[in-house]
């Protein structure tokens, strides 16, 4: 029972999460940008309280309340809650907000906060939100289904065929280096036609370095084509009793199969793969992948001022190899984040269309084929006259418009 109530309880805080997303990110994003001058104002006022507290004597009990201490202003609280300090409660909690501003990093707090969103229980809960209400009101109003699993496949049909141009630029490249390499003997660029460098400097990608680019291109045509490859049913799949079955079971089995299989593949690779991406971009000392701990000077937790975070970095020293290596790395979250969606897409999809009866199915793919101009008018006009007599019989009946005849027509 309380794994139910706790359950639903992370469900609702979902729903809370995701109204308040556009806040969050704001705040985040406000943090890091105001971070140094929040830092700059408070320096010259912690320089003067410290004095004042080293004159007084009290800067050691101050300083033993908040060594090593993740969150400088809870660990004051703490103290002062428990009654193991017994000095200036006041000054205490003023002394750790200057000291949690003030530091060498003043962003860091933010950006921490930020990754481990990422990848936490939050985040989940809010994308479980978010699913859950659209199928929600999909129940109740089939074309949210339908106009969501539609809205899916057009925008990962679209990443998807423009990644397919990387092809295109794989072949270009290729030749580029066999024509450098066999007619010029370059390895490198810049190249000099009669001692005249076209690109000064002594910064050269060589030979190599462009043939490797190339596994990014093949990188970046699995990442963002995987999810239109599954939408067109690219994909290889062993297919035993699936063939034999009718059209509904089909699309009940193709329910079961991605609330089974294919969600929670997705939602682990992006659990596990978010803490590398994380670690190489961000040159975290160390993201623990199994916790939401960012370890740093062998504590558990977050010190403010630590430099876990040096720069956002996208160059990787390896030699005369490709150096953007933790772009291979973000690949993986895309790859992730966009089978997820095509996942969902595809469950309400199934979904709508285990829902429908096979008179209806027809009616569809009629009125489908009759948009794509594929339809012969007559068969139309006899099929509608046949679903009539098949409502009739059955005491069901299509789904059509008043105003309009009932034709295979849009």
């Amino acid at each position: 029972m309380a794994v139910i109530i706790g359950f639903l309880t992370a469900i609702a805080q979902g729903f809370v999460n995701l109204l308040l997303a556009p806040y969050k990110a704001g705040t985040w994003f406000y943090g890091i940008m105001t971070g140094d001058e929040r830092a700059a104002e408070a320096a010259p006022q912690l320089q003067a309280m410290t004095a004042k507290l080293a004159e007084s004597g009290e800067l050691a009990a101050f300083d033993a309340v908040l060594k090593k201490q993740p969150d400088l202003v809870g660990a004051a609280q703490a103290a002062i809650d428990a009654a193991t300090f017994n000095g200036d409660a006041a000054a205490l909690l003023e002394y750790a907000r200057l000291k949690a501003l003030a530091v060498e990093f003043p962003a860091d707090d933010y950006i921490v906060n930020a990754l481990i969103f990422g990848k936490s229980s939050d985040f989940f809960f809010m994308f479980f939100a978010l699913v859950l209400t659209l199928l929600i009101a999909g129940l109740f109003y089939r074309p949210v289904l339908r106009s969501v699993a539609g809205g899916i496949d057009r925008f990962n049909g679209t990443l998807g065929k423009l990644a397919s141009w990387f092809v295109l630029f794989m072949a270009f490249q290729q030749i580029m280096i066999i024509f450098l390499q066999q007619v010029f003997r370059s390895n490198g660029l810049p190249i000099s036609f009669f001692g005249l460098e076209l690109v000064p400097g002594d910064d050269v990608l060589t030979m190599p370095w462009f043939a490797t680019e190339l596994l990014l291109y093949n990188a970046i045509i699995i990442a963002f084509a995987c999810a239109y490859t599954f939408m067109d049913e690219g994909h290889v799949r062993v297919d035993l009793i699936y063939g034999a079955m009718s059209r509904r079971v089909k699309h009940w089995i193709d329910v079961v199969g991605t609330l089974i299989f294919l969600m929670p593949s997705m939602i682990g690779l992006w659990w596990v793969s978010w803490h590398l991406a994380m670690n190489k971009i961000f040159q975290i000392t160390s993201f623990n992948p199994l916790t939401q701990l960012i370890l740093t000077r062998n504590f558990d937790g977050r010190i403010p001022g630590a430099s876990s975070f040096k720069q956002i970095n996208w160059n990787t020293s390896t030699g005369e190899n490709f150096s953007h290596v933790p772009l291979y790395y973000l690949l993986i979250l895309i790859l992730a984040a966009l089978m997820l969606i095509q996942a969902v897409g595809f469950l309400f999809s199934s979904l709508d269309k285990g829902l429908t009866s096979d008179t209806e199915h027809a009616r569809r793919e009629r009125e489908d084929a009759a948009n794509r101009g594929e339809a012969d008018p007559e068969q139309l006009t006899a099929q509608a006259i046949q679903d009539a007599t098949d409502a009739a019989t059955d005491g069901t009946a299509p789904t059509t418009n008043a105003s309009r005849p009932t034709l295979g027509s849009a």
